[in-house]
């Protein structure tokens, strides 16, 4: 039996110091720890025998870091959390609480835009306990590169005579962080362009933990700019998590807040969750016809098979109460969008129906493994490019996703 331990968060100026002090010393243990930030993995440390862990911190480019770390046993390889989501404000304390919502007199507030950064050039590995949680996930290094502006690119050369690029947005659905470079969904779709449209980009500007707030963020700022033809976006199955919350989208959740350091405006009413994301996709919708953009939305698959169906889901939900729970505001969340695009004559792309068989296309509940990659992005071109004419000639798009991928 691993033993019971304190823990101890030390926060400095521009390093963190973690302590960690077993009460019994019977138990040879193995430690690893995660220094997240925005829902990434910025470092990762694992320690044989030794109960400090000292990170470096960049203190200069945020203010709020998540550590996360378990001990395992030698022996027995019985795993139990050192530190649970533990948050630590290497600079910045942040004073807001749930209560009274207030932030620090004269405190400077940022709107988080969820992305890569700039000129990114990562090899990133699934961590352990990752692998150890997921259904299939290969073990294997995976390359994330990015332009100027952020976006994950395939790693092709751009054409200097290129057309106007199109620009994907989501969760981590789209981010694919964990596929090789070129069989990412986004990537294989650009590949799939060049005999239609050659030298156009197709750019990934998904990101892990982002909503549909973060992602109208980014298309005002990230987005425009790039003067693309298409935006298609994806609605993040985070915003599953606000359908029940009385803050919605403007919450002082430490990954899902738009602002940094994490604030919580003072709301005057209730905003229904369901009617705040319509909102938003009206300002996405509307953005983007300013800006001669054409908008599509796409809606994010799911695994939603009965449990008895699913082995890993019945590993994944150990309670069928939560995982009908969990399925059923997903379903939400899609119907919300379904209606947005019937009312207002919006282009859809229904992923959540076209996919609903997603068991053997992923590695979890929510992400596509490579083959399942393969598989998909002839579809989803194919589903595009229907849309994409009918819009052309002038035509009333129709929702794309009655044909099933079996």
């Amino acid at each position: 039996m691993i033993p019971a331990f304190s823990v101890r968060i030390l926060p400095a100026p521009e390093r963190l110091t973690v302590d960690i002090e077993p009460q019994s010393q019977d138990a040879p243990l193995d430690f690893a720890c995660y220094l997240m930030r925005d829902g990434e993995v910025v470092s990762r440390m694992h320690y044989q025998r030794r109960n400090r862990f000292t990170f470096e911190i960049d203190g200069g480019r945020v203010a709020e870091y998540r550590a996360i770390g378990y001990a395992r046993h030698r022996a027995t390889h019985e795993k139990k959390s050192v530190l649970s989501e533990t948050l630590v404000h290497p600079r910045v304390p942040d004073t807001a609480s749930r209560a009274g919502s207030a932030a620090q007199p004269g405190a400077r507030h940022g709107i988080r835009l969820k992305g890569w950064p700039p000129l990114t050039d990562r090899w990133i590995e699934p961590a352990p306990d990752y692998l150890e949680a997921s259904d299939n996930l290969e073990a294997k290094p995976y390359r994330v590169r990015t332009d100027g502006n952020g976006f994950i690119v395939s790693g092709r050369e751009p054409d200097p005579a290129q057309a106007r690029p199109w620009v994907f947005l989501g969760g981590s659905f789209v981010e694919s962080t964990f596929c090789s470079e070129s069989r990412r969904l986004v990537a294989q779709l650009e590949s799939r362009a060049q005999a239609d449209l050659p030298g156009v980009r197709m750019l990934n500007g998904g990101y892990s933990g982002a909503t549909t707030l973060h992602l109208v963020n980014v298309l005002v700022n990230r987005v425009i700019p790039v003067n693309p033809a298409v935006v298609c976006f994806a609605v993040p199955s985070n915003d599953s998590r606000f359908v029940v919350q009385r803050e919605g989208y403007w919450n002082d959740d430490r990954h899902l807040s738009p602002f940094s350091p994490v604030w919580q405006p003072r709301q005057a009413a209730r905003l229904d969750s369901q009617v705040q994301l319509a909102n938003l996709l009206r300002v996405a919708r509307a953005c983007c016809a300013a800006w001669q953009i054409k908008f599509v939305l796409m809606t994010t698959p799911h695994r939603s098979a009965d449990l008895a169906h699913d082995a890993w889901l019945r590993k994944r939900y150990p309670s069928a109460a939560t995982y009908e729970r969990t399925r059923q505001l997903r379903w939400d969340v899609a119907r919300t969008a379904r209606r947005f695009c019937q009312e207002t004559g919006t282009m859809l792309l229904d992923l959540e129906q076209l996919l609903r068989d997603f068991q053997p296309l992923s590695y979890d509940d929510l992400h596509l493994n490579e083959s399942g990659a393969d598989q998909v992005a002839p579809l989803v071109y194919l589903h595009l490019r229907q849309l994409l004419a009918v819009e052309d000639a002038g035509g009333v798009a129709r929702a794309a996703g009655e044909g099933v991928l079996a």
